[in-house]
């Protein structure tokens, strides 16, 4: 099966200071285009970065993928997709640790 919508890229974050942004992004595309679809350069916007898990398969990918084009405000929304890991409970074994919510003591008053 394959992807839709999805190329090979090199995905880069860097820690810049604040008031270092638009110089580094200046030196940048003057170095290499930073363009995205069609778009190369558009106003900047405050958005969130939402992060979630799906199965490896590329059928859930695809579907995943889809769902957010088709209710995203952008006509080329900013998707990238990571190989990884994901920590899952199984639910037995840890119910003495000490540390997980069920065990705190409960503060007075709670």
């Amino acid at each position: 099966m394959m992807v839709l919508w999805l190329e090979p890229v090199y995905l880069i974050d860097a820690n810049i200071p604040t008031e270092d942004v638009d110089a580094v992004l200046k030196s940048v595309t003057e170095a290499v285009s930073l363009a995205y679809g069609t778009y190369d350069s558009v106003r900047r916007v405050p958005t969130s970065r939402v992060s979630f898990s799906i199965p490896k398969d590329p059928a859930v990918l695809d579907k995943a993928i889809a769902a957010i084009r088709l209710a995203h405000p952008y006509e080329e929304p900013v998707v990238n997709v990571r190989d990884g890991w994901a920590s899952r409970a199984r639910g037995k074994g840890d119910e003495d640790n000490p540390h997980r919510w069920w065990n705190r003591k409960r503060k007075q008053g709670s």
